[in-house]
């Protein structure tokens, strides 16, 4: 078969002694690639978790023999079950995955659903009846792997499609355990036949996006894209073979969960999660630490809202300052909690990426020598083709192509750019001030607006300082078509908005930072104390699975507020 793929130009694995990587040239497909590993680097560590208090150790480990065979397993099991049931399905049967299990459990049954030759679909637990009926449906769910305790989600989302009169009822099955799976030491085992190599453009997984302003989109993921996942560090600064990945804060049905597990497969990089075989003991923040500390956790692959939780925190300081870097992606990190962080010697970096494209930022591990204060600017990667399009005061609309050369790809094309397809990404960002090459995210291309005077505002940025203030949970900027800017604001702790005393003392607490942050705008755009708009405990904020605020949800929630705040100012 002819090479598919260039070399990517940072070689991984260069000087283990246990790990070899696969070919990527296109060669291979993921599970085949898996299948590698069981014969060329059984003895690596793959999987890494904390031991049972009672073991004496601080760390527990699967090699790769042991997860290659757990996948063999649960591509016989998965095919044992389909092949025991009639349906009318055609095309290779799309698998639902529906199950709380930890990280590597869900993953190596995922892989085995692949090994299988049938394309998994990774889907939400926090999914209601009605969205997991619509992604059955459109997808075209044959069969629905469920645990016990999301039994009640699955009945009943299948019960809507019986209602849809769809054309497809997936048939559903228990989800096997773990130590079904992972069989140690068994002498009875025999792996799957060779399998072959599929078509690089037919579809290996589904994976769904946020949801966060409509329901969840299924986004199909090809074999070619799956690969280009897993090539992320192969387009980095680092060899991170031996790396320990730790990954307990990720949901292992985002793509974010998914890469970092790929990642392994073509590296040799450790994933570090929840113990498979067990409850967790401490699924807090400070369990996630104590893990860090027994994994010996080296890049810490996590979400804003914990390393904003630990920012103002001793010890995690203490923890998070022994790593190589503590990466986050998925949303903004507020930039009073990555400042403080960094300042304590953190070693914070941003994987800027989406579902959609995988990573748009460089993998950045390599943090020796780099300034304190630029945590959130990233180097764009070589891997992708991006077109960065003015919308003026130096702000950029990013856009990812479809390329020509088969190293990237996308999983979506809504956009054309300079008569190219793309996927509008519909972040903005700059560049930095002195480091042409780097770049930050500042907003969203949606939440960009014009007031009635003309003036652009970007709201990101006066919101990100006014939640930096301790007294502030969240913050929402509106005034879209009127002549002032006003702010939204869900306190930190509940404030009786009846009471117009306790309204008038908070807006008065965080005055001076609100002040601070709309000093950027002109004349009747600032934000006038009146224009404060308190939250009430009994209409929370709503949020987004990855804890990003909703937007217009809140502000069409407080639309009667709002109008009211204007009406009272243009009295004045």
């Amino acid at each position: 078969m002819p090479v598919l793929l260039p070399a990517p130009p940072t070689q991984q694995a260069v000087d283990s002694p246990t790990f070899s990587s696969p070919s990527v040239d296109g060669t291979l497909s993921l599970p085949q690639m898996v299948d590698y590993n069981l014969i060329h680097n059984p003895n690596h560590p793959c999987i890494r978790y904390k031991s049972p208090a009672t073991s004496g150790l601080a760390y527990e480990e699967l090699s790769w023999g042991d997860v290659a065979r757990a996948i063999h397993r649960a591509a016989r099991f998965v095919k044992s079950c389909a092949e025991a049931t009639v349906t009318s399905a055609t095309g290779p049967p799309v698998i639902a995955i529906l199950a709380t299990a930890e990280l590597p459990h869900y993953l190596t049954f995922a892989h085995g659903v692949s090994r299988a030759g049938y394309v998994a679909h990774y889907i939400s637990t926090r999914n209601s009846p009605p969205t997991a009926t619509h992604l059955f449906m459109e997808t075209r769910v044959t069969y629905v792997f469920v645990d016990e305790s999301l039994r009640a989600l699955a009945d009943s989302a299948i019960e809507g499609l019986a209602s849809k009169e769809s054309a497809i009822i997936p048939h559903t099955f228990k989800s096997p355990a773990f130590n079904e799976l992972c069989v140690l030491d068994d002498p009875d085992f025999e792996p799957l036949p060779p399998m072959e190599t599929p078509d690089l453009d037919s579809v290996a997984v589904i994976l769904n996006s946020s949801g966060s302003t409509s329901l969840p989109k299924a986004m199909n993921v090809t074999h070619r894209i799956w690969i280009g996942f897993s090539l992320i560090p192969w387009y980095g600064d680092a060899d991170i073979c031996s790396e320990v990945l730790g990954v307990h804060s990720l949901h292992p049905f985002h793509g974010y969960a998914g890469g970092c597990f790929a990642w392994t497969i073509t590296t040799g990089c450790i994933c570090a999660g929840w113990s498979p075989r067990g409850h967790r003991a401490d699924d807090s923040l400070a369990g996630i630490l104590d893990e860090t500390i027994a994994t010996q956790i080296t890049i810490l692959c996590t979400i804003p809202s914990t390393l904003e939780a630990w920012a103002n925190d001793p010890a995690a300081i203490a923890t998070l300052k022994n790593l190589k870097t503590a990466m986050y992606s998925g949303a903004p990190l507020n930039q009073s909690a990555g400042n403080a962080l960094s300042a304590e010697g953190v070693p914070v970096s941003i994987l800027y990426a989406a579902t959609e494209v995988g990573a748009i930022s460089k993998l950045h591990i390599n943090l020796t020598g780099e300034p304190a204060d630029e945590w959130e600017y990233f180097s764009i990667s070589p891997q992708v083709d991006p077109t960065l399009e003015p919308v003026g005061d130096g702000m950029f609309e990013v856009f990812i192509h479809v390329q020509p050369s088969p190293i990237h790809t996308v999983t979506v094309i809504n956009a054309e750019v300079n008569g190219k397809p793309a996927f509008a990404v519909k972040d903005i960002v700059v560049q930095h001030p002195t480091k042409p090459t780097k770049y930050k995210v500042v907003g969203r291309a949606d939440d960009l607006f014009n007031l009635s005077t003309g003036e652009k505002v970007n709201p990101i940025s006066i919101e990100s300082h006014i939640r930096s203030d301790p007294a502030v949970k969240a913050a929402i900027v509106y005034g879209q078509g009127k002549a002032r800017l006003g702010v939204l604001v869900e306190p930190a702790n509940p404030v009786d908005t009846s009471d117009k005393n306790a309204v008038a003392s908070f807006r008065d607490a965080i005055w001076e930072t609100v002040q601070k942050a709309s000093a950027s705008t002109y004349g009747h755009a600032r934000i006038a104390k009146e224009m404060i708009v308190v939250a009430n405990s009994s209409k929370p904020f709503g949020y987004t699975a990855k804890g990003s605020v909703k937007r217009r949800f809140n502000l069409e929630k407080y639309e009667e507020e709002i109008e009211a705040a204007y009406a009272a100012i243009s009295g004045l």
